[in-house]
C-alpha cells in the first residue's frame, strides 16, 4: 500500500505522536542516513511557515520521498495558516508532510483543508485502557504479564505513556531471557515515586553526582532494598554499559537490542548513557565491585556504608567522554 503524502497526527500524549511520527519514517527511509538526510523537524511555535514551505519543495536524497514533520500546528497564526493551505493545494510530490497538533479545532479551514487529504490519526488512551496497552506493548518484545501485575504497574507509574514505556524498558532489560514479567520484577525495578531506582543511580554515576547518588541510596534503603540486591543490580548495569561500548565500537546498534535486549525505543537513551563512561573507569569500576564484596564479607563494617563508599568511588574519575575510547 502507497504511503499518504499527508498525516495529521492528534492528541495529548508527546510520546505517542512521536511513535506514530517513527512509523512514518520507517515506512520511509531504510537507514539512519537516509533519514539523517532527507527528515526534517519544525516546531510551528518557533518556525515560519515558509522555511517549512521551501523545505518541503526540496528535492530527496536517494529515497523516492523525503519527509517534513510540522509539530505544533494548532499555534500557526492566521496568516500562516493561510500559506501552508495553500501549499497543501498544490503540495509536492516527493514530499511527506507529517503535521502534528495537541488539539486542533475541527471547526477551522485548516483542518478542513488537511482532513480532505490526510491521514487523521487521532491519539486516544482513555486510563481505562493502558493496562491493556501495558500487555501489548511488552507482547512485542516476547514477554507476558498478568492482569493482576499490570494493574500494579500502572498504578506505580500512572497512565503517562512516556513514563511507563520508560519503566517498560528497565522491566525487559531486567528480567532478561524470562517470558513473564510478575510482580516481584516490578517491585524490584520500579520504584513508586517512578524517580529512585538502579537505572537512576546508575545515571548519577555516569554525570559525576555525588548529591544525587547519596539522596538516591537513601530513598532505595528507604525502600528495603538489600545492600546485595543494589550491588548486583548496578553491577550488572555497569557490565552492560561495557558490553554495550564494544558492541558499538564495532559498529553494531542493531545488535544492542539483539545481544542486550534493550528495546528500540531505548537504544538512543541508551547509547547517550555511554558515552558517561570511558573504557578506563570501566576497567577500574569492575575492581571496586570485587573490592566492596570482600570487605562485606570479610570485615565489621556496615554493608550500607561499604556501597556509599562504592558509589562515591564510582563518581570520580575523568570526565565523561565518547564511545569510542578503548
Amino acid at each position: 500500500m502507497t504511503q499518504p503524502n499527508l498525516y495529521l497526527i492528534n492528541g495529548e500524549d508527546e510520546f505517542l505522536k512521536k511513535e506514530e511520527t517513527r512509523k512514518i519514517e520507517d515506512g520511509l527511509f531504510s537507514s539512519p542516513l537516509e533519514k539523517d538526510f532527507n527528515c526534517t523537524v519544525f516546531d510551528a511555535k518557533e518556525t515560519n511557515v515558509e522555511e517549512i514551505v521551501e523545505a518541503a519543495k526540496v528535492l530527496p536524497w536517494q529515497v523516492s520521498r523525503r519527509l517534513i514533520v510540522v509539530n505544533n500546528i494548532e499555534y500557526l497564526k492566521s496568516h500562516q495558516r493561510d500559506v501552508l493551505i495553500s501549499y497543501l493545494k498544490h503540495p509536492s510530490a516527493h514530499t511527506v508532510l507529517a503535521l502534528t497538533s495537541t488539539k486542533i479545532d475541527k471547526r477551522e479551514k485548516l483542518y478542513q483543508t488537511i482532513s480532505k487529504a490526510a491521514k487523521v490519526i487521532n491519539i486516544n488512551l482513555s486510563p481505562w485502557r493502558v493496562e491493556q496497552w501495558i500487555k501489548q506493548e511488552l507482547r512485542k518484545y516476547g514477554k507476558g504479564i498478568s492482569s493482576i501485575d499490570s494493574s500494579l504497574l500502572k498504578q506505580k507509574v500512572g497512565a503517562d505513556i512516556q513514563n511507563l514505556s520508560q519503566n517498560i524498558a528497565k522491566l525487559i532489560s531486567y528480567v532478561g531471557q524470562k517470558k513473564e514479567i510478575n510482580s516481584e520484577d516490578i517491585e524490584n525495578v520500579v520504584s513508586d515515586s517512578n524517580l529512585n531506582t538502579v537505572f537512576d543511580l546508575t545515571a548519577a554515576i555516569g554525570r559525576k553526582d555525588k548529591k544525587s547518588c547519596l539522596n538516591i541510596l537513601n530513598n532505595l534503603f528507604y525502600q528495603g532494598k538489600k545492600t546485595g540486591e543494589i550491588i548486583g543490580m548496578l553491577f550488572w548495569q555497569i557490565d552492560r554499559i561495557r558490553k554495550g561500548k564494544r558492541i558499538l565500537q564495532q559498529g553494531g546498534r542493531e545488535r544492542l537490542t539483539h545481544d542486550l535486549n534493550i528495546p528500540p525505543f531505548f537504544v538512543d537513551d541508551f547509547i547517550k548513557s555511554l558515552n558517561n563512561f570511558p573504557f578506563s573507569e570501566l576497567k577500574k569500576d569492575i575492581g571496586l565491585f570485587a573490592e566492596a564484596d570482600l570487605q562485606i564479607k570479610t570485615t565489621m563494617t556496615k554493608p550500607e556504608m561499604i556501597l556509599e563508599i562504592l558509589v562515591l568511588k564510582l563518581c570520580q574519575g575523568s570526565s565523561p567522554t565518547g564511545i569510542s575510547d578503548g
